[in-house]
């Protein structure tokens, strides 16, 4: 009896290391990963029609909004997704700097799939906003979008929107992003990673 309590006692000792020994340290986390995760949302993607420039047919820019809803300023001016760069800094085609609307450094010319509604200088591609999984101003991203005027379906009928957020894990400085491809940034890049079948698409 008293050898199997002994051997009983040294085999939960051995477990007891054992498990120990497989507990691994937690990863770092990026902070600025984290900042982007719980406080900014991609609360729209949008095409906005060139005014009072010649090209052979009307031509527009893509646009993302990005809302950072913290008190903290988020100093982002520069941001990768897809295959385009997007600038905040005023500059090219930006209207305004660090109004959260990224603009592509490229434009592009209306056709059969983008094409030119004189009556809407701007329209929205995103159906609702995307934001991470760890968000955490989901009632202030929903009193937002009440008061968001762009927000339309494809047949230019205004959207109320925004009471339904697609959760996602918003990534940054993803590697082979097109800004680190054209050397303008280091960690600038977006990626969106859903359990659900989103894809963002600029036409029609």
């Amino acid at each position: 009896m008293k050898k199997s309590i002994l051997f009983v006692f040294i085999s939960l000792i051995i477990t007891s290391i054992a498990c120990k020994k497989e507990v691994r340290p937690q990863p770092e986390v990026d902070p600025e990963q984290e900042f982007i995760e719980q406080n900014v949302a991609i609360f729209d993607a949008r095409v906005r029609t060139l005014t009072g420039i010649s090209t052979i047919a009307p031509a527009y820019v893509r646009e993302l909004y990005l809302v950072n809803f913290s008190d903290e300023d988020w100093d982002r001016s520069i941001v990768g997704f897809g295959d385009d760069v997007f600038v905040d800094d005023g500059t090219g085609y930006d209207e305004v700097a660090n109004d959260g609307i990224f603009t592509s450094v490229d434009s592009y010319l209306h056709s059969n799939s983008v094409p030119y509604d004189g009556s809407q200088i701007i329209r929205s591609v995103l159906e609702k906003p995307i934001v991470d999984e760890n968000f955490v101003h989901l009632v202030q991203l929903r009193e937002f979008a009440a008061q968001y005027p762009i927000r339309n379906n494809n047949s230019g009928t205004a959207s109320s929107g925004g009471s339904i957020v697609v959760h996602c894990h918003i990534v940054t400085g993803c590697k082979g992003c097109v800004a680190q491809e054209k050397g303008w940034c280091d960690s600038c890049c977006i990626c969106i990673e859903c359990d659900a079948d989103i894809t963002l698409r600029w036409d029609w």
